[in-house]
C-alpha cells in the first residue's frame, strides 16, 4: 500500500494550462533529444505549467517526484526515484538489496545495479524532479549516475529554481542536457496579451509591451500585473505606473523570495537594492563590510532574480521588479539608513569616476549641493567632449528654483546655452548675483571660484575685445589648477587672442601648452581647437611639412571622438579644409568647408571673434577653390561681425588682405589655385626668382616651351594675365611665403 505522503510526492503537480499556451517553448521541448533537460528560474517562470503542457502533447509516460530536503538522503531519494519508475523500468529486486544507507556500497553496488536496469530494462519515459534547489551533496552524485544511464527515447527534467550542480559544461559540450533559463522562458507580447484576456483585459501591444520591460517577462509578475490593472479606471495610466511597488507584487515576493531568506542575507538585499548594478567592492563600500563578493557570488546562485552581468561574476543586478519590492521595504523600514547608503555609493562611484552614478545617488540621498558640485565639476569635461544632452539631462534634474539660487547650477546652464548658441549674459548675471548675495539653501561656495569661471565665460565671448581676452584669460590661468580643463581652456583662448593681436610666437605656445594638457587630461574637444588653429598659424608661415603633420593629427582626432558635428569644431573644420585645398585636394576640402560653414550659425552668438576668424579662414579656403563668389560673401559677413571686436589689429588685416585679393579674382573665374598641378607648382614657385624661362627650363631639367605653357596655364587659373600678377597672388594665397634669392633658385 503506498503511503498518502509518496503519493503527493509522485503526483503530478496541477497546472492552468489553458491559461497560456507557451507553444514555442513547448515545441523545443518536444524536438530536444538530450537526455537532460534543466529548468532553472525563480518562482512564478511558468516552470510546472511549461512541462504540463509539453507533457499534454508527449505521446510518453511522464513520471514526478516533488522534491523536499528529506531527498537529501540518497537512500531515500533511490527508493523514491524507482517507485516513480516502476512502471517504466523493470528493476530486479537485487537493486535495493544491501545497506544502501552505507555510502560506499551506495557508489560501489547500489548504483551500477541502478545503470544496469536502466541500461537494459527500460521503457521510454521522462522523469521530472520538482524543486531541486532543496538538494545537496550526495544526492547530485545520485542524480548525475542517473542521467548517465538513461536510456535512449528517455529523458530527465530538473526543475528549480537554482542550476543543478551537476557537470554541466561537461554536458552542454557532449550535446547531452538543454537547459530553460529565465530569459528562455520569459513571456512576449502577444502572450502577455493572451494572459489579460484570460482574466478579462484587453491590453494593446504598446500597452503590453511596457509591461513586458517593466517585468523582464517574469510570468508571474505579469500575472499580478494584469490582475493589478482589472482594477484600474485609467488603464493607460496603471500601464505607466506599474512598478514593484504594487501590493500583489510586493506580497508575492515576499512569501515566495523573501520570506526564506536568512536576516543577513535579507538585510544585504534590502541594503544593496539601492544600486543599479552590484559589485564586491562597491557593496562593501555601502554597507562598510567584507565579503560581499561571496555574498553576491550565494545569493545569485540560489536566487535567479540576482543576475551575474558577465562570466567573470564580478558584477551583478536584480530583476526590476524585485529590486523595486526591496527599495519599497528599505524606504518603509529604514528611511535614514536609505540616505546614508546612497551618499556611500554616491561617494564610491565618485571616486571611481563614475559621474552619472554619483549625481544620481547624491540626488537619492537628498544631498541637492553635492549634487549640484558634481555636475558642476563635470561640466566642462562634458561640455568639450561633445555631450552637450547629458549635461542638460543631469541639469533638468534640479527644480528652477534650485538652479536659478545656485551659482554653480547657474554657471552649468551658462555652458550648455554657449555650447547651443543661446543666450549666455543671463546666466553669468544670475550667477555673479547668488554668488554675492547667497541664502540659506543655496549652499555655500567660493565666491573667488565663480569669480574666475564667470571670467572663462567673458573670455570665451570676447564681448570687449581681444585686449581684455586675452586679460581674462590670463587672469584664469593664474588662478586655475595647474591640470584642470578650465586652464586648457584658458591656454586656448590667450592662444587665440594673442595671435589676433599680431603676436604669432606667444599664441604658439599657448596653443601647444593647451594641445598638451588637454592630450594629458582627455579633452579631444579643446585639443582639437588648439591643434586647429596650430594648423592655420602654420599654413600662414608657409610651414607646409608642419601643416600637413599638423592637418592630419588633427582629422584624426575629430574622427576618433566623433566630433564632426560638434559646435565648437567649426573652426577645427575650416581649418583642416585650408589646409586639404593647398593639397589641392579640392573634393575633401570643399566638404569639410561645408561642414564648418553649417556649424557656424550657432558660433556667431557665442564668440563673434571666433566666427570672424572662421569664415576669414573659409574664405581663404574658397579662394584657392576658385570659388571668389562665396569668399566675397564670407568675407562679408565677417566684416559685418568684425565691429564687435574693433582691437584685434592681426585678424582685421587678414580681412583686409583678403578682401583685396577676393576683389582682384573676377567672379567668373572657374578654376582655382587648387587645380594647378603640382608640375605647375614647380614652375609657379620659380617665378619669383627672376630666371627666364630658358632658366627655369634648365633648373627643372625640362623643355622651354614646357615651361611657358605651364606658367599660361597658372596664370589663367590664379586669374591673372602677367607673372608679377601671378607672384602677388600666389604670395597672398600662401603658395610662397617670401620672394626668394635668384642665386639660391634650385638647379634641379
Amino acid at each position: 500500500m503506498v503511503s498518502p505522503r509518496l503519493s503527493a510526492k509522485l503526483e503530478r503537480p496541477t497546472a492552468d494550462v489553458s491559461m497560456v499556451r507557451r507553444s514555442q517553448q513547448v515545441d523545443q521541448l518536444r524536438r530536444a533529444v538530450a537526455p537532460l533537460i534543466v529548468l532553472s528560474a525563480p518562482p512564478g517562470f511558468g516552470k510546472t505549467t511549461l512541462l504540463a503542457q509539453w507533457a499534454e502533447e508527449d505521446e510518453r509516460p511522464f513520471r514526478w517526484i516533488s522534491l523536499d530536503a528529506g531527498d537529501n538522503d540518497p537512500a531515500v531519494l533511490l527508493r523514491y526515484l524507482m517507485r516513480a519508475l516502476a512502471d517504466s523500468v523493470a528493476f530486479g529486486p537485487d537493486v535495493l538489496e544491501g545497506p544502501i544507507d552505507d555510502q560506499e556500497f551506495l557508489q560501489a553496488v547500489t548504483l551500477p545495479r541502478l545503470g544496469h536496469a536502466l541500461a537494459h530494462h527500460a521503457q521510454r519515459f521522462v522523469l521530472v524532479l520538482d524543486d531541486t534547489h532543496v538538494l545537496q551533496g550526495t544526492a547530485w552524485e545520485l542524480l548525475a549516475r542517473l542521467v548517465d544511464e538513461v536510456p535512449t527515447g528517455s529523458q530527465i527534467v530538473l526543475s528549480g529554481r537554482t542550476e543543478p550542480a551537476l557537470a554541466i559544461g561537461r554536458l552542454l559540450t557532449h550535446r547531452r542536457l538543454v537547459r530553460f533559463l529565465p530569459p528562455d522562458l520569459a513571456m512576449t507580447v502577444s502572450e502577455t496579451q493572451m494572459l489579460a484576456r484570460s482574466v478579462g483585459l484587453e491590453l494593446d501591444a504598446s500597452a503590453s509591451s511596457t509591461l513586458v520591460a517593466r517585468t523582464e517577462g517574469w510570468p508571474a509578475g505579469l500575472y499580478l500585473a494584469v490582475l493589478s490593472l482589472r482594477s484600474r479606471p485609467d488603464l493607460r495610466e496603471a500601464v505607466s505606473e506599474f512598478s514593484g511597488n504594487d501590493r500583489l507584487v510586493s506580497e508575492y515576493v515576499a512569501d515566495e523570495l523573501l520570506s526564506a531568506a536568512a536576516p543577513d542575507v535579507h538585510r544585504f538585499l534590502l541594503r544593496t537594492s539601492i544600486l543599479r548594478t552590484l559589485s564586491g567592492q562597491l557593496c562593501d563600500a555601502v554597507l562598510r563590510s567584507r565579503g560581499s563578493s561571496t555574498t553576491l557570488d550565494r545569493i545569485s546562485r540560489s536566487n535567479a532574480l540576482l543576475t551575474p552581468l558577465g562570466r567573470d561574476r564580478e558584477w551583478y543586478r536584480y530583476h526590476q521588479l524585485f529590486a523595486d519590492v526591496l527599495r519599497a521595504e528599505l524606504h518603509r523600514s529604514e528611511p535614514e539608513i536609505e540616505l546614508e547608503l546612497h551618499h556611500r555609493a554616491s561617494v564610491w562611484y565618485e571616486a571611481q569616476g563614475d559621474a552619472e552614478e554619483a549625481i544620481a545617488h547624491a540626488h537619492a540621498s537628498g544631498n541637492e549641493d553635492r549634487a549640484a558640485e558634481l555636475v558642476w565639476q563635470e561640466t566642462a569635461a562634458q561640455l568639450t567632449a561633445g555631450r552637450l544632452a547629458t549635461l542638460e539631462r543631469w541639469l533638468a534634474a534640479f527644480d528652477t528654483k534650485r538652479s536659478a539660487r545656485d551659482p554653480l547650477l547657474a554657471l552649468a546652464h551658462a555652458g550648455c546655452a554657449l555650447a547651443a548658441g543661446r543666450p549666455v549674459e543671463p546666466w553669468l548675471a544670475l550667477a555673479a548675483h547668488t554668488a554675492a548675495h547667497p541664502d540659506a539653501a543655496s549652499g555655500k561656495h567660493d565666491r573667488g571660484q565663480i569669480g574666475l569661471v564667470i571670467s572663462l565665460f567673458r573670455a570665451v565671448m570676447a564681448r570687449s575685445g581681444a585686449v581684455q581676452m586675452v586679460r581674462d584669460a590670463e587672469e584664469v590661468s593664474r588662478e586655475a589648477p595647474t591640470a584642470s580643463a578650465v586652464l586648457a581652456v584658458a591656454r586656448y583662448l590667450r592662444g587665440a587672442a594673442l595671435d589676433q593681436l599680431g603676436d604669432p610666437a606667444a599664441a604658439e605656445i599657448q596653443l601647444q601648452q593647451g594641445a598638451v594638457l588637454a592630450a594629458r587630461l582627455a579633452l579631444p574637444g579643446i585639443q582639437s581647437l588648439c591643434l586647429g588653429h596650430l594648423t592655420f598659424m602654420a599654413f600662414r608661415r608657409a610651414d607646409w611639412s608642419n601643416m600637413q603633420h599638423l592637418a592630419a593629427q588633427t582629422s584624426e582626432l575629430v574622427e576618433a571622438f566623433g566630433l564632426q558635428d560638434d559646435v565648437t569644431t567649426a573652426p577645427v573644420h575650416a581649418a583642416l579644409a585650408l589646409a586639404l585645398a593647398h593639397d589641392r585636394r579640392a573634393h575633401e576640402a570643399a566638404r569639410a568647408g561645408r561642414r564648418a560653414s553649417r556649424l557656424l550659425a550657432t558660433i556667431a552668438p557665442i564668440a563673434p571673434w571666433l566666427d570672424v576668424h572662421t569664415r576669414a579662414v573659409l574664405a581663404r579656403t574658397h579662394l584657392l577653390l576658385g570659388d571668389a563668389a562665396a569668399a566675397r560673401s564670407l568675407l562679408a559677413e565677417a566684416q559685418q561681425a568684425a565691429g564687435q571686436i574693433p582691437d584685434a589689429s592681426q585678424l582685421l588685416e587678414r580681412l583686409d588682405e583678403l578682401w583685396t585679393l577676393a576683389q582682384a579674382v573676377p567672379l567668373t573665374t572657374h578654376l582655382g589655385p587648387s587645380c594647378i598641378s603640382p608640375a605647375e607648382l614647380r614652375v609657379l614657385r620659380l617665378l619669383p626668382t627672376g630666371l627666364t624661362f630658358a632658366q627655369i627650363a634648365d633648373a627643372l631639367s625640362i623643355h622651354c616651351g614646357t615651361v611657358r605653357t605651364r606658367a599660361l596655364s597658372t596664370y589663367r587659373k590664379l586669374g591673372v594675365d602677367s607673372r608679377s600678377g601671378a607672384v602677388g597672388r600666389a604670395l597672398a594665397l600662401g603658395f610662397i611665403s617670401e620672394l626668394p634669392d635668384p642665386s639660391g633658385a634650385p638647379s634641379a
